[in-house]
């Protein structure tokens, strides 16, 4: 058993390359008759149930063989990919760990081939027992179907019109359907009978049962189903009028229906790709001669570069022929990812650091270096850049790629950045420049997910800025154009948040401990005008400095949470700080007359903590965050909550 499945586990590695050539063949060739798109796939499946295969030179599978049959017995199990750096990454895991070990009669590679053996054939037993239950399922359920004419039976258990049956497939179609569409549905189906479609794909779900371990394999399944019914489509529309297109059209929506399973049958009219149907079907054209050229062209070269296996090394019959080595390089790397700490002014501005090559940013990712990039130089002074956005509407699309012969996914970001850049003198930090200003960004998705910025577009200064910003986030949809356009125009609707992000961001980079720094801020706050003047006189004497505390944000907040905590804040402290925390909690304050700072803060406290009894946490998580953040300083001073309860 051991032995069959490494011959499964190679055909199935052998047949991802040609997998992956037709996907990519699929999206070059989206005018090419659809039928052909079917041809492809059959050349999967050849690759899938064929055992052998002959050697070429013009191969280009980089091993047939991967995991020899000499892995089981061999005292330094190896695998032979084809791919040096990969076989280097793996064979010394594989020798470290699944070596056998003379004082031990086990093998540890036959029990992992054994335990992997077991679970493949378990596998494959689920998945034909749930297709012939399935099929037993619905073959009792159509017991009263009546029929029609011919093949053509009726039922009202049939969800939608489908085909059912092997060597006598009938159609089965729903009452409800109206007499316009009916014709469309039986030549729907009985074009899946004449290009023997009823038997195609039982024959694939077949050949998924046992690659059922293979996602590619499962991918190619979907993709072929697919094909199939666009193929079908193409065969019935070809000789109809736009207005019979239309009516087709209908059909296919009237029929659709959710399938969240996969299964080897039945072939439903509209399981599958409803609406990427009716596009192929509504802009439906004869295909170029040259395209249906080139397109036999792409199956024949696929045949030949992926049906056959490479040459294998020439048999060596000298003395040594018996003899075998294999060598396993072990390098120290060159270069390692490093953590840079500064302290102090660097002299130079830190760069974002660069991901890994097959690091996948996220969209969120990707926005933040695009703007990064795109700012720098255009700011001189600064030894720390950061951004902060706003996303204010997506727009996703299509377009024709001509680097890529064909149409690619799109995305547009319409956003409002901030860019800071800052320094720092080794007790504060100051920004030095940045820009804060509406922007749109348009990425290129490709197949694996990543986001490439392919433009980046900013309002013209001055009388140009506000018919711009209309002009270009106008190209919305209506219903997100008019608040996607107020926000651009609203500079100081997100501005201040925007901010205190970069300042968070700054002060972690440069390890500052912010605690100490707003206690200077307050006491210089605190310094003048004299003694006997009222709270609001201190305000109003220092803006930098309650600025410079409102940018520092949550780490102004802990500062004065953590003093009210302490108690005893009953003097002018305590009045300046509850005039700074109300600024900071903005629609969470009361509304309420407290002779001191302590008073306030208490009974927001107390407020806070009854909230969370009546409403609970992720309540208030949405509601209220500054509440949040008082919360996770109490848990973390009682130790009854952990910090994880509270992030947000």
């Amino acid at each position: 058993m051991e032995t069959v499945f490494i011959k499964i586990l190679n055909m199935s590695i052998a047949a991802s390359w040609m997998i992956l050539a037709v996907i990519l063949l699929r999206s070059l060739l989206k005018r090419a008759p659809k039928a052909l798109r079917c041809f492809l796939w059959l050349l999967v499946g050849i690759r899938l149930v064929i055992p052998f295969s002959w050697e070429s030179v013009w191969s280009l599978i980089p091993s047939s063989d991967v995991v020899g049959n000499d892995i089981l017995y061999s005292e330094t199990p190896a695998i032979h990919s084809g791919i040096e750096l990969l076989d280097q990454a793996v064979n010394p895991v594989l020798s470290g760990s699944l070596a056998p070990d003379t004082f031990h009669s086990v093998n540890p590679m036959q029990v992992a081939a054994c335990l992997a053996s077991m679970v493949w054939v378990f596998g494959t037993a689920v998945l034909l027992l749930y297709s012939a239950v399935s099929y037993l399922r619905l073959r009792r359920r159509l017991f009263d179907a009546v029929r029609l004419r011919d093949n053509i039976w009726q039922s009202e258990k049939a969800a939608s019109p489908f085909v059912l049956g092997l060597f006598h497939p009938r159609i089965y179609l729903p009452y409800h359907l109206s007499e316009p569409a009916i014709s469309h549905v039986i030549a729907h189906e009985q074009a899946h009978i004449q290009r023997h479609d009823h038997w195609i794909k039982p024959i694939a779900f077949l050949i998924l049962t046992v690659y059922w371990f293979h996602p590619l394999v499962w991918l190619a399944y979907i993709l072929l189903c697919r094909d199939i019914e666009l193929a079908c489509d193409e065969r019935v529309i070809k000789d109809m009028d736009l207005e019979n297109k239309k009516e087709y059209s209908e059909a296919l929506l009237s029929c659709s229906i959710p399938r969240h399973t996969i299964a080897a049958c039945p072939l439903a009219f509209g399981e599958s790709g409803v609406r990427l149907r009716i596009k192929n079907v509504l802009n439906h054209k004869k295909p170029a001669f040259w395209l249906i050229l080139a397109a036999l062209l792409s199956c024949v070269v696929l045949s030949v570069c992926f049906l056959t296996n490479p040459p294998g090394p020439e048999p060596d019959f000298g003395e040594n022929a018996s003899a075998s080595a294999t060598a396993y390089e072990f390098q120290t790397p060159s270069g390692m990812d490093t953590v840079h700490e500064a302290t102090g002014n660097t002299g130079q501005k830190a760069e974002p650091e660069a991901p890994e090559d097959n690091a996948l940013l996220t969209l969120d990712e990707s926005i933040s270096a695009a703007i990064l990039e795109h700012n720098k130089g255009s700011h001189q002074g600064g030894d720390f850049a950061c951004e902060s956005h706003v996303t204010l509407a997506e727009q996703p699309g299509e377009r024709y790629s001509e680097e890529a012969g064909a149409a690619v996914e799109t995305l547009q970001v319409y956003a409002m950045v901030l860019y800071m850049e800052f320094q720092y003198d080794g007790n504060s930090i100051s920004d030095t420049g940045g820009s804060h200003i509406p922007c749109v960004l348009s990425f290129d998705l490709d197949e694996h997910g990543n986001y490439h910025l392919t433009n980046y577009w900013e309002p013209r200064d001055g009388s140009y800025y506000g018919p711009d910003i209309k002009k270009r986030f106008g190209q919305l949809p209506p219903e997100t154009a008019a608040a996607a356009i107020a926000g651009a125009m609203d500079t100081q609707k997100y501005i201040l948040p925007q901010i205190q992000q970069c300042y968070a961001q700054a002060s972690d980079y440069w390890q500052m401990d912010t605690d100490a720094f707003i206690g200077q801020l307050f006491g210089t706050l605190l310094s003048s005008p004299s003694a006997d003047a009222s709270p609001a006189a201190y305000i109003d004497e220092h803006p930098l400095e309650v600025r410079e505390l409102t940018y520092y944000g949550d780490d102004t907040l802990r500062y004065i949470f953590s003093e009210f905590l302490s108690g005893g804040q009953t003097g002018l402290k305590g009045h300046v700080m509850r005039y700074v925390m109300d600024g900071l909690i903005g629609n969470e304050a009361l509304d309420l007359e407290a002779a001191t700072g302590q008073e306030y803060f208490d009974a927001w406290k107390s407020s806070v903590q009854l909230r969370l009894e009546k409403e609970g946490m992720e309540s208030l998580k949405e509601e209220a965050p500054k509440a949040c953040l008082l919360l996770q300083m109490l848990g973390e001073l009682s130790g009854e909550l952990s910090s994880e309860t509270f992030s947000y």
